[in-house]
C-alpha cells in the first residue's frame, strides 16, 4: 500500500512539471483522446487533458486497460505531446511517465497453477507520430513509442477532440 501511495505522489509531482505556465489572452480548452493499441498486449485507452491555443504542446492523463494471451493489465500515465506549431498537425513527439499493473497467470515448476501474480512496472517512454486534422478541433493520430514499461513498444491509433 505504501508503494502505491509513493507512486501516486510521484505522478502528481510530475504532473506539475507537465503543466504549462498560466498565460493571458489565450484560449484553453479541455481535450479528450481515445487510443487503440493493437498487438501482443492489445489495449484501449482514454485520455483527458487541456490545450492552449497558443502552445505547441498537449498534456493528457491517460488510463489504459488491456489484455494479452495469459494476462490482463492496466495503467495510468501522463503524456506530453510536442508539435512543430500551434496547428498540432504533422510530425509530433511524445513523452510518457506513469505506472502499469499486470495481472498474469503465475507459473508453477511442478506443472500446477500458481494463481495470479501482480506486477507493477514503471512506464517511461518516448515516441514519434503523425497528426492529421479531420474536423474542427478533431485529429487522427498514428504513433509509436518505446521505453521502460510492461510492453517495450506500442503502436497507437488515436482520435483526439
Amino acid at each position: 500500500m505504501k508503494r502505491i501511495i509513493v507512486i501516486i505522489i510521484c505522478i502528481l509531482m510530475v504532473s506539475f512539471a507537465f503543466s504549462d505556465e498560466a498565460e493571458s489572452e489565450t484560449k484553453k480548452r479541455r481535450i479528450y483522446s481515445g487510443i487503440l493499441s493493437p498487438g501482443i498486449f492489445s489495449s484501449l485507452c482514454f485520455g483527458l487533458g487541456e490545450v492552449s491555443s497558443s502552445k505547441r504542446t498537449e498534456g493528457l492523463i491517460i488510463v489504459q486497460i488491456g489484455a494479452g494471451p495469459m494476462f490482463l493489465g492496466g495503467g495510468i500515465y501522463l503524456q506530453k505531446r510536442f508539435f512543430k506549431d500551434t496547428t498540432r498537425t504533422g510530425v509530433f513527439y511524445t513523452f510518457d511517465i506513469g505506472v502499469d499493473l499486470i495481472l498474469g497467470a503465475g507459473a508453477d515448476p511442478g506443472g500446477g497453477s500458481a494463481g495470479f501474480v501482480n506486477i507493477l512496472f514503471p512506464n517511461i517512454a518516448a515516441g514519434i507520430g503523425y497528426s492529421k486534422k479531420i474536423g474542427e478541433n478533431t485529429y487522427i493520430r498514428l504513433s509509436i513509442d518505446a521505453g521502460i514499461k510492461a510492453v517495450i513498444s506500442n503502436l497507437n491509433l488515436s482520435v483526439t477532440f
